[in-house]
């Protein structure tokens, strides 16, 4: 089973890798002859084939073979030698024997190690071909055997090497089933946490859903009281109404029985007139009848005389009584003059007290409007912050659940990219260790074939 590692354990195990390989390269290149080639070196076609020679642990010989012959353009082919050391990753040499053209002696040569069958010089790859030529003069049996014995101890070092590697890996194993299980238990820590913090935020969403109802109900309650406040005002303003048409009818009909005193007055001042027209006419009857009264005394002076005296007193007794009755009329016309002056007054004085009160009552409505209209906007500014803070937190409870989605979502493809990491380096590591036993096979075998090569030379 695949067992998901930490990001940082997986890191360890790829640096404790390529320390381990590292490792195994600072053991140095086996023994033998590396063959590489290098394409268009100094010009198109100019192929050059590069050959190093391991002899020992310490000598080592260089060689260019170019393809083309110097006057076609290639390169002067040159063989030099020298002492080699491993350092780190690369293997230097150091010149003890020059050619014409080639590496002068004294000079460093600097060839880097890709594995203990691989060397890179001058950017061309050096594999390992064959083991190295036998020296004149020298035991090819011993050679063999040196050989033999080098390539054991090589063997028993990588396969110490991946023992200890798989030790390491193992350690790693358990150090990276460990981190998956607490990792395991973070994220089931998390996700309670996130669905602790979903429950409140479904709470919270609730809780602001039964405060905008209850806001809804109190501005519906709110609507009922003005609704009903304006029921009020509408029966107290059809009272006033009424009211002010009662008013206005009791004026009209007193205005209409002034009116009529009015027209009564002018009638009996009318009246009054045509009597006195009428007395004046009867004092001018009278005075023809006197002057014809008079004519018939100087006919009848003394027969008349007492009769003239009654008659004056008469006439006096008349005209005092025409002049008491002028007075009397002019006394009382002056008395309806004076109450038609009064009813007038008060006429105005009630004009004045309407007019008051249609001016009062257009005071009373204009305020109990603009009281109305600043309740409306109170209201309606209250329910759009109650509207704006339910949008801010439906906003903000949105935004978090993207962001916990976020998070939930860069977790998994965290864990997702480390078991794809785990599964690609326990795939390398399975063909290291594949590609090490195949070496070591291939050492064996080369190594049981010396070895018959050697019991036959000795058979022989």
């Amino acid at each position: 089973p695949i067992c998901p590692i930490h990001l940082g354990h997986s890191s360890q195990l790829l640096l404790a890798v390529v320390q381990g390989c590292s490792s195994s390269m600072a053991g140095g290149p086996k023994l033998g002859v590396f063959v590489g080639c290098a394409k268009d070196v100094t010009c198109p076609g100019d192929n050059v084939t590069y050959e190093v020679t391991l002899q020992d642990k310490t000598r080592c010989s260089l060689e260019c073979i170019p393809e083309l012959s110097y006057f076609k353009g290639g390169m002067p082919p040159w063989r030099c030698e020298g002492n080699y050391e491993v350092e780190d990753d690369e293997l230097v040499v150091e010149i003890t024997k020059q050619d014409v053209t080639g590496p002068r002696r004294d000079s460093d040569i600097k060839l880097d190690i890709v594995s203990s069958g691989e060397l890179m010089f001058r950017k061309a790859k050096l594999k390992w071909v064959r083991a190295p030529p036998l020296e004149e003069g020298a035991n090819p049996l011993k050679q063999k055997q040196e050989m033999l014995a080098q390539q054991e101890a090589e063997a028993a070092r990588q396969q110490q090497e991946i023992e200890s590697k798989r030790e390491e890996l193992e350690a790693e194993r358990k150090k990276a089933d460990e981190a998956a299980k607490a990792e395991k238990e973070e994220i089931e820590k998390l996700r309670d946490e996130l669905r602790r913090q979903r429950e409140e935020q479904d709470a919270q969403a609730r809780q602001a859903e039964e405060e905008r109802r209850r806001l809804e109900q109190e501005a519906e309650q709110r609507r009922a009281e003005l609704e009903q406040q304006r029921e009020e005002l509408r029966a107290l303003e059809r009272e006033r109404e009424e009211l002010a048409a009662r008013k206005l009818e009791e004026q009209r009909r007193q205005q209409e029985e002034q009116e009529k005193q009015a027209q009564d007055v002018l009638e009996e001042r009318e009246r009054l007139a045509a009597e006195t027209e009428a007395q004046q006419k009867e004092l001018q009857r009278q005075r023809e009848e006197l002057k014809a009264l008079e004519q018939q005394r100087h006919e009848a002076a003394e027969r008349s005389a007492e009769e003239q005296k009654r008659l004056r007193e008469e006439q006096e007794l008349e005209k005092a009584k025409a002049a008491e009755e002028r007075a009397r009329l002019a006394a009382e016309a002056e008395q309806q003059q004076s109450e038609l002056e009064i009813r007038r007054q008060e006429l105005k004085a009630v004009e004045a007290a309407r007019e008051e009160a249609r001016l009062q009552k257009e005071e009373e409505d204009r305020r109990f409007a603009e009281q109305r209209k600043k309740e409306a906007e109170e209201a309606e500014l209250h329910r759009q912050q109650l509207k704006a803070e339910a949008e801010e937190q439906l906003e903000e409870l949105t935004k978090r659940r993207e962001e916990l989605r976020a998070i939930e979502v860069e977790r998994e493809e965290a864990l997702r990219k480390k078991l794809e990491e785990q599964q690609r380096l326990r795939e390398e590591q399975e063909a290291e260790a594949a590609r090490a036993a195949e070496e070591r096979a291939k050492q064996q075998s080369e190594a049981e074939q010396q070895q018959a090569e050697l019991e036959r030379k000795r058979a022989e």
